[in-house]
């Protein structure tokens, strides 16, 4: 949807995706399961409603380390896209670690060079949630400027190296930030923060990104709202036009009136021959 530059997408849809989003990443972090692990576009579906769905959520983990012990293997996520062809997931795979924070990106690598035989390391759900509000960061770029995060030629491979290693701090360009609400380009900065314990929680991300965004119910609810408010206006320019036309009917009787006699004025406005 957000690359489909045929559907236009005002700050109304932004305000509602990032409201569904947010909204979804909170009941997740206050269930059993307590994250997302994988927040990418992929995993952000839209329903016949125009709401977003969350997906993939709390498989991360487990397919590293399936991958790890062999039980599956790349080819075989590549298979399973239910209709996409493998070059489109390779992309999706390549590309979903630029929505993976740091720490998480730091921590899957130690896993990788782990033997099969040694514990598996893991983060705290507290990072792992914290982890969650730098994808959103992510996502919500998408949404706002409907591009990428890195352009198009970076090299991907390059530039996860510099993120693991910490040789260089890495966040994507604001774009138009002139013309970009301080408060949420700020919250979006914050999402990015190389420190976990710096982002902010997923009910500040919520209740700003609605203020922000100036959220108002589902996009369902705000398109009624813009439906009424059309099909009232129209009604109150009918009314005008309505009474234009009487008012422009009276002269056209009084004229008719001061040319001719009254009974040859009544005869010619009802149609008969005089």
């Amino acid at each position: 949807i957000i690359y489909n530059h045929q559907i236009v997408l005002d700050a109304q849809f932004h305000g509602a995706f990032a409201r569904d989003i947010t909204l979804g990443l909170e009941y997740l972090h206050a269930s059993p399961i307590g994250c997302h692990g994988s927040l990418t576009p992929w995993s952000c579906l839209i329903d016949r409603n125009w709401a977003v769905r969350l997906t993939d959520y709390g498989i991360a983990e487990p397919l590293e380390r399936w991958q790890k012990m062999g039980m599956i293997s790349v080819e075989t996520l590549k298979e399973g896209t239910d209709g996409e062809d493998i070059e489109t997931s390779g992309a999706q795979q390549k590309t979903s670690v630029l929505y993976c924070a740091p720490e998480m990106l730091k921590m899957s690598e130690a896993n990788r060079r782990r033997g099969v035989e040694k514990s598996w390391m893991k983060q705290s759900i507290e990072k792992r949630q914290a982890g969650d509000i730098y994808g959103f960061g992510m996502v919500m770029y998408e949404i706002l400027f409907r591009s990428l995060p890195y352009p198009d030629k970076t090299d991907i491979t390059e530039l996860v190296e510099y993120i693991r290693d910490g040789s260089r701090t890495v966040r994507p360009s604001i774009q138009n930030r002139e013309n970009m609400n301080p408060d949420l380009m700020s919250l979006l900065l914050d999402c990015w923060s190389e420190n976990p314990d710096a982002r902010p929680s997923i009910r500040r991300v919520r209740l700003c990104t609605e203020t922000y965004l100036k959220v108002k119910g589902s996009l369902v609810d705000q398109m009624m709202r813009l439906m009424e408010q059309y099909a009232n206006n129209l009604e109150k320019l009918v009314q005008e036009r309505t009474g234009m036309l009487e008012e422009a009917n009276k002269r056209a009787d009084n004229l008719l009136s001061q040319l001719l006699p009254r009974y040859v004025a009544n005869e010619l406005k009802m149609g008969r021959v005089v």
